[in-house]
This record gives C-alpha cells, structure tokens and sequence, in this order.
C-alpha cells in the first residue's frame, strides 16, 4: 500500500463517516469515525509536504471534536486538547504565529483545567507535560525566553508527577531531565 491509496481509502472512510454523521446526528460513533479518518488524512498531507491541506483537515477535526466535547466526556476533551496541540505544531511550522499560539495555549489550558478536574489521571497529566513542552517551542521562536523557560519547567514538573506515580525513574524523561 503506498501513501496514495491510503490517503485516498480514508478520504472514502472520511466522506461515508460525515454522510452517516449527517443522516444520523445522534450517534456520535459516525462524527468521531470522521474525525479518525481526516486525523489520518492530515497526517498523510503533511508528510507528503501538503501543509495548508493538512490544516484545513486539522480545522475540520477541532469542530468536530469540539461538538462531540460539548457533552463533557473527558477523553473527548482529552482528544480535542491533543488536536488543538497538533494543529498549533502545523500553524508553527507554516510561520502563522498567531494562530499557533492561539492553539498551543488553548490545548495548554483546557489540559490544565482535566488535570484539576482529575489529578491523578496519568495520561491527561502527561499530556499536559507535551502542552507545556509545546508551548516553549514556540516561546523560543518568538525570543520569549523567559516565557519559553517557564513552560518548559512546567512540563518537567508534570513529567516527574508522572514518574513519580507510574514508579519508572527519572531518567525516562529523556532530554526533559535537562531542564530538572
């Protein structure tokens, strides 16, 4: 299978999803089947060098995982905070600063808000550690450094949680022990 099959056997899987999603809007199970294949289908395009189309699929996933969020499920608004990180990566490397940041601190925030919810839920606390991690790249290509410093140690401090509770040891922080 080379890429272009694949891409092209998720963009059916993603077409069947959304005509299924629209015929029957209560069955949540045929908008987050959408929301699957055009995740795929994003990551598809931006390997193949296709930035702008993959945030054009990554903007279509964040509104639908957005209304399926609405409800409160936790892994829904695990998911969205996940998406809203990775669409704020591409907008960073596509140089649109705001919009990255926008995304970046907005998955920050919503990962922060679970972590008080439910503090010892280890992947949402680990996720947040990436948030955090994320949000310093992009402080240091603004020459926000001190900023960037700060995010940085917050997604330290997470991370040791972590370890801390799941009983692996420190040096599974790879290049994050750095910054300890």
């Amino acid at each position: 299978v080379n890429v272009g099959s694949a891409e092209e056997a998720y963009r059916r899987g993603a077409t069947a999803f959304a005509k299924l999603a629209a015929d029957y809007p209560n069955n949540p199970e045929y908008a987050d089947g959408e929301s699957a294949a055009l995740q795929s289908i994003g990551l598809i395009l931006r390997k193949r060098g296709k930035d702008s189309e993959a945030i054009v699929c990554y903007e279509r996933v964040t509104a639908i995982i957005e209304g399926l969020a609405k409800g409160g499920d936790v892994e829904k608004r695990v998911n969205l905070a996940g998406v809203r990180g990775i669409l704020g990566s591409f907008y960073l490397d596509a140089k649109q600063f705001d919009k990255a940041e926008a995304h970046l601190a907005g998955s920050q925030r919503d990962l922060t808000a679970l972590v008080r919810e439910s503090p010892e839920n280890m992947e949402t606390l680990g996720a947040l550690a990436g948030a955090h991690f994320l949000l310093g790249e992009f402080r240091v290509t603004q020459a926000r450094n001190e900023e960037a410093t700060t995010a940085y140690a917050l997604a330290v401090e997470c991370q040791l949680k972590v370890v801390a509770r799941s009983g692996t040891t420190p040096e599974s922080l790879g290049n994050l022990a750095v910054f300890r």
